[in-house]
Order: structure tokens, then C-alpha cells, then sequence
């Protein structure tokens, strides 16, 4: 309970999903065959006690080869050893499998451990485990790398009932995320993500939200929606949507942590530097700052929504016009009309 409590990381919905799929497990196979799996050793403690397990074990292989395609989890005997580290002295790339000579013999794929650098007899071999959060390594991992940097993790996705989940879900795959669940970290330290941004503008860009601008998930803007169009406001009605669901998450996320600042900081002196409070507290007050920074920076970004320039803007800007935007600019459009209208001398 104190780790939900301590962290952005997707506590809750892990342990959700495991449970479910225990219950999946126990209707479908153990229930099935008592005697193969008797309820005292396939239990859902000892079900969750192994995938922790599982889990705390793993390392991440990227691709070999393959542009675009996520890193993969893997369980790698002996090189599980290695330590974490967030310069890690050694790294792990994927070979796929080598064909012999037409066609027989050959290698199996394989998984290589390279050093970064010369090392000497003795030196440690370390491993970046992920590309994670403090707070992500404390749930899979069960510890805590100091110094601890004020970052979070926060979680978006399409709605599945999106009349344009389709397109949208294109548009994303196309730069290498996912409209299921795509996580972004926040920072104290930096504005809040441009792609961030660009993912909450594509959320709510097209009905039911802003329906004027669904024209741009049309297939002539494919190639220039994701970094051209959305990596600026399109309008105001977007921004605004976009802008409430990041602050509605990141107050979200404020308000699941523990207690308050005073509370972490008297945990971090007085708790013991090993125990799970030291680790859960280090973790929640730099996920805090974290996450108050982003909610500041919506806040006030909601409060300046009259002075961005918008799609509509910027185009007419590309066609050299001007858009009329004061009563003045139009009240001397009408003056030169009528100037215009009231004229007697015209060359034919």
C-alpha cells in the first residue's frame, strides 16, 4: 500500500492485472487439474510472489537491427547479475538467428553483452535495466538508485470509443508510440515534453471534443500532422481540452501520494537508508516536485490561452493575409469599401 502511495508508477494497475490473470489461470487450468496443481502450491500469493519475481529479474534487449521496435523484456541467466546502472559500463543488444549454407546449420538468435569501454580484471559489468523513472525501477526492481531526480512518469491513451481511433492510433505508430497506453516523464528540472503535448492535442483533436478540427486527421496531412501541426496549438478549443487533460492527470497523480513535503522529508532522516519507508520516501518526494512543476506549468499555460497563435492563424500568416482581429481593423475594411463602393471614375 505504501509503494501505491509513493509513486506515478502504474502500482495499482499492475497488481490488477495480475490478479486477473491468476483468476484466468484458476478457472481455466488449475480448477481443471487439482492434482497437477493443488491450491496449496498455485496459490494467488504464490502466483504474484513469482511474477515479482519474474519481474525483478528481467532485463530489457533492444532490437537488433529492427528500426522502430521496442525493447523487449528478457529473463538472461548469470547476465541478471549485473547491477543497474544509469552509465552502465556494459549493454545488451539482440543477434537473430544466422542461416548456414543453403539453408542448413546456422547459429540460433542471441542476446550479446558488449562493454562500453576497456575494462580492467575486476571491474564491475553494470547494465542499464530500463529507460525508467525512480519510481518504475522501485516497482519492477525493488530498489532505489540515489541520487533520486524530481521526474515522473505519467500515462495517456485514445479512448477505445474514438470515432477517430483508427487515424489517431496511425499517426502514433508511425513515430513509434501507442494510442493503448503511452507513458511520458515530467520533470522538474524541464518544460513539460514536446511530444507530451502533441500526444494530449491528438487525443482531443476531432469530435466529440473539437469537431472543426478533424480535418487535419485527413490522409493529405499524414505525413505533417505529428511534426509539423501538432507540435504547436491548432485551437484554442483544442489547447484548452489538451491543457485540462495534462492537468487533470497530474492533479491526479498529486493527490494518490502520501502525506505531504514535510512528512517525506521527515521519513528520508529518519528512516533507515535500507528500509522500504527511506526507499518509498525518496521516491515520493521527488516525484512530488515533479509533478507540482507540471501541474504549475499547465496551470499556467490554461491562463494564456488568449495570446497563442493558432492553425487558422499561422495559415493565413503563410498566404501573406492578415486575419482581422480588432473592431478597428474592420471598421477601416468598411471605410475602404465603401471609399471604394461610393467611387464614380472607373477605367473600363
Amino acid at each position: 500500500a505504501e509503494l501505491e502511495q509513493s509513486t506515478a508508477a502504474p502500482c495499482v494497475e499492475r497488481r490488477l492485472a495480475a490478479q486477473a490473470d491468476y483468476e484466468w489461470l484458476r478457472e481455466n487450468v488449475f480448477e481443471a487439474s487439482p492434482m497437477v496443481f493443488p491450491e496449496s502450491v498455485f496459490s494467488e500469493a504464490s502466483f504474484l510472489r513469482a511474477l515479482g519475481l519474474a519481474f525483478s529479474r528481467c532485463v530489457f534487449v533492444p532490437a537488433g537491427g529492427r528500426q522502430g521496435e521496442p525493447a523487449r523484456p528478457a529473463l538472461l541467466p548469470l547476465v541478471e547479475l549485473c547491477n543497474h546502472a544509469d552509465s552502465p559500463s556494459a549493454s545488451l543488444q539482440a543477434r537473430g538467428p544466422q542461416a548456414g549454407l543453403f539453408g542448413r546449420g546456422g547459429e540460433g538468435g542471441a542476446v550479446e553483452l558488449t562493454a562500453q569501454a576497456d575494462l580492467s580484471a575486476g571491474d564491475a559489468l553494470t547494465l542499464c535495466y530500463a529507460e525508467a523513472t525512480r519510481g518504475e525501477l522501485l516497482l519492477d526492481y525493488g530498489f532505489v538508485a540515489e541520487p533520486v531526480p524530481p521526474e515522473a512518469s505519467l500515462r495517456f491513451g485514445v479512448a477505445d470509443d474514438d470515432p477517430n481511433y483508427d487515424e489517431k492510433a496511425g499517426v502514433l505508430e508511425r513515430v513509434g508510440l501507442s494510442a493503448v497506453e503511452q507513458g511520458f516523464v515530467v520533470s522538474e528540472a524541464d518544460p513539460l515534453p514536446p511530444d507530451l503535448l502533441a500526444y494530449l492535442r491528438l487525443v482531443h483533436l476531432g469530435p466529440p471534443s473539437t469537431p472543426s478540427d478533424a480535418f487535419l486527421l485527413e490522409a493529405l496531412f499524414a505525413d505533417d500532422l505529428w511534426r509539423e501541426h501538432l507540435q504547436q496549438p491548432v485551437s484554442r478549443q483544442n489547447e484548452a481540452a489538451a491543457l485540462q487533460l495534462g492537468h487533470d492527470a497530474v492533479t491526479s497523480a498529486l493527490g494518490k501520494l502520501r502525506g505531504d513535503v514535510q512528512l517525506d522529508l521527515a521519513s528520508l532522516a529518519e528512516a533507515p537508508r535500507e528500509s522500504v519507508g527511506y526507499r518509498c520516501a525518496a521516491v515520493r518526494y521527488a516525484e512530488r516536485r515533479a509533478v507540482s512543476a507540471a501541474a504549475n506549468e499547465l496551470r499556467a499555460a490554461l491562463g494564456s490561452l488568449d495570446g497563442l497563435e493558432y492553425y487558422q492563424e499561422r495559415r493565413l500568416k503563410l498566404l501573406n493575409l492578415t486575419p482581422v482581429e480588432t473592431e478597428e481593423e474592420l471598421e477601416a475594411l468598411r471605410s475602404a469599401g465603401r471609399r471604394t463602393s461610393d467611387s464614380s471614375s472607373y477605367d473600363w
